[in-house]
């Protein structure tokens, strides 16, 4: 990070010639975008210029500090008007350097923190990106620290969840039905599913998530739990795999009859996202 601050530096040294300077600090910027729901689904951007981003500081190679940025974080304020998921991503917007970074995070409509406050950079895939559940009506502001100028790409996708809020009323899933939930920002909410096996067979279960932090998967045998599945942020793929012994690790065939449920929480307090789940 200081090698990389160094060169900005640099960079915005030679842009000025040389001369120290120090950009002036505005306020926060402000971005309605209550075009992202449109049609129950959005796409909008929003580019932070060099001047507009955090910034950093530094000594240039003729000793002289040089900083740049507001200092400030850059507020995007946005309403969902359904309950689903949100996907930012980020790309480089900055004569400063060939990459951008920086923090990030989602916050109420009071700019309380509701996730993580995740660092993220344009160099890997998985750190350029992150999703948070929302839920419908509810204003949500999207805090972005972006170290050099950057473009916020964002897309919505409305989520139908059916499920049940506790085991009692857990929500019956066909086989070979692929079930679409979301977790939002700041609930407690837990989502219950079942299905019941209709013939002696062999069940394989699928998950995946797109997610700030961390989904978990809990499966029931009855009332005994047999494992855990966990999908974070960093998952490229889903998990599919059969129920198995705990011991021998072989594939068993579960008996007619058996009913199987599944809860789906959120891990920590900051996160939050959509998922899918199916079994066969």
């Amino acid at each position: 990070m200081e090698k990389n601050i160094l060169k900005r530096v640099a960079s915005l040294a030679l842009a000025l010639v040389m001369v120290l300077s120090v950009l002036v600090v505005v306020d926060p910027k402000e971005v309605s975008a209550a075009g992202v729901t449109k049609n129950g689904t959005g796409k909008w951007s929003v580019t932070i210029s060099d001047d507009q981003c955090y910034g950093g500081a530094g000594y240039d190679a003729y000793g002289n500090y040089i900083s740049y940025g507001t200092g400030q974080v850059y507020w995007i304020k946005f309403k969902a008007k359904a309950d689903g998921y949100v996907r930012f991503t980020a790309s480089p917007a900055t004569s400063l350097d060939s990459f951008s970074d920086g923090k990030w995070g989602l916050y109420d409509n009071k700019k309380k923190l509701l996730s993580y406050e995740d660092t993220f950079t344009t160099l890997k895939d998985d750190y350029k990106q992150t999703y948070y559940g929302i839920k419908k009506n509810k204003t949500y502001y999207f805090g972005v620290k972006a170290y050099v100028g950057t473009k916020i790409n964002a897309s919505f996708t409305k989520v139908n969840e059916k499920s049940g809020s506790k085991k009692s009323k857990a929500k019956t899933i066909a086989r070979n039905q692929k079930v679409q939930g979301v977790i939002t920002a700041n609930s407690k909410e837990t989502d219950w599913y079942k299905f019941k096996l209709s013939k002696k067979q062999y069940v394989n279960l699928s998950f995946a998530a797109k997610t700030n932090g961390v989904l978990k998967f809990t499966i029931y045998q009855g009332g005994r739990s047999i494992g855990t599945v966990k999908q974070n942020y960093e998952s490229s793929e889903s998990y599919s795999d059969y129920i198995r012994n705990a011991y021998t690790k072989a594939k068993l065939k579960i008996p007619k009859g058996t009913t199987y449920y599944i809860k789906v929480e959120r891990e920590g307090t900051g996160s939050s996202g959509g998922y899918t789940l199916k079994w066969k």
